[in-house]
């Protein structure tokens, strides 16, 4: 039994990052192979390029429009947003 008696639920779902879906094979679950696994990666890779640019030319915007504590704090995203695309969609092999 677990600490503070609390049951430990089965066949819970879990999000995975893709990197770590690609090494996994499970017959009950069809993932995205091939073709539409890359095309997923592909959509991902632009999603955080795209977030961590609008978070740059938003944080610039703050800076020089007189709100340079918003600025700058907007502007700490941009490192943030990168991370957690390299987390998520590590570069690699296609």
């Amino acid at each position: 039994m677990p600490p503070l008696g609390l049951p430990i639920p089965q066949n819970v779902p879990v999000a995975l990052p893709l990197a770590v879906m690609d090494r996994e094979s499970d017959s009950k679950t069809e993932r995205p192979r091939g073709k539409s696994l890359q095309t997923a990666r592909a959509r991902a890779r632009v999603l955080i390029i795209v977030a961590a640019g609008l978070s740059l030319i938003g944080s610039v915007i703050l800076y020089f429009s007189g709100n340079e504590n918003g600025g700058i704090f907007m502007g700490l995203w941009v490192p943030s947003i990168l991370a957690l695309g390299a987390l998520i969609v590590p570069a690699g092999r296609d």
